[in-house]
């Protein structure tokens, strides 16, 4: 008789991790920028994404969402990694050990930016504001970085992996992504140091940045970039909802036949 029974559970059903993703992320931006906005705690359009999250009520929610979708963001990011390791190791490119090493540091870029989110979420920017931009360089730096990390692997995996449709979809937010943020971090230095120099008072003013104050317009495309970096990066999961549904989770675990025998005399 053998030392040791195995015991294998499989979990189907991991296409939904990036669905639920996407939605927990969504709807929590939403909620709060409504309750912050009903709330008077900042101006209809358009504020920070950490702007809505900034005041309770809507902070306690805004930590809330943004800690479960930084978890969720983390191990889809993971599961990801172990399915493309398991496409380069069918694959038999010339170019294996490159996509080992990126899909490496895509792996760390992922899990990273799931952290800053979680850090994002609870050190809001009026409390503890080294630590929350902390996160958002994290989550944001390194969150178009892997989607176009994602695109790229893709492309060289292919047919193994997916389909064009798919590489060109990742290929774009990529792009924009990147683009966005870039512009989100310029016009908001920029109209920064204008509001500072401009306004009286700027720090009670600056939850109500309207139309009426200096730079609004390049305060909105600032936000409007965050806002659309975000978007893009969270979209991204979507694109792994066809490749997840070939993913199964097994769990296997080691009974020791012994000492089941010493607890039956």
């Amino acid at each position: 008789m053998s030392l040791y029974t195995h015991l294998r559970s499989t979990f189907n059903g991991l296409s939904l991790l990036p669905y639920i993703t996407i939605v927990v992320l969504y709807i929590g931006f939403g909620l709060c920028y409504c309750i912050a906005v009903y709330e008077k705690h900042v101006y209809l359009f358009w504020p920070y994404i950490s702007d809505t999250g900034a005041f309770p009520p809507e902070s306690c929610w805004f930590s809330f969402f943004l800690n479960i979708g930084g978890f969720l963001i983390s191990v889809t990011g993971y599961m990801r990694y172990r399915q493309i390791s398991e496409y380069i190791s069918v694959s038999n490119t010339e170019i294996e050990n490159r996509l080992k090493f990126l899909n490496a540091v895509s792996a760390i870029f992922i899990i990273a930016g799931g952290f800053g989110v979680t850090l994002v979420a609870n050190f809001q920017e009026v409390n503890i504001e080294a630590l929350h931009y902390g996160g958002a360089v994290l989550c944001f730096g390194l969150g178009p970085p892997y989607v176009l990390l994602q695109a790229y692997m893709s492309y060289k995996l292919l047919p193994v992996s997916n389909s064009n449709k798919l590489v060109l979809f990742r290929l774009i937010l990529g792009i924009i992504g990147s683009t966005t943020v870039i512009t989100c971090l310029l016009t908001g230095i920029l109209s920064e140091e204008k509001f500072d120099d401009d306004v009286p008072d700027p720090d009670n003013q600056y939850w109500q940045w309207n139309k009426d104050l200096p730079d609004y317009g390049l305060r909105t495309t600032s936000t409007a970039s965050e806002w659309i970096t975000a978007g893009t990066f969270i979209l991204y999961f979507l694109s792994l909802m066809p490749e997840f549904k070939n993913l199964r989770l097994s769990i296997v675990s080691r009974r020791n036949n012994h000492f089941d025998e010493d607890i039956n005399n």
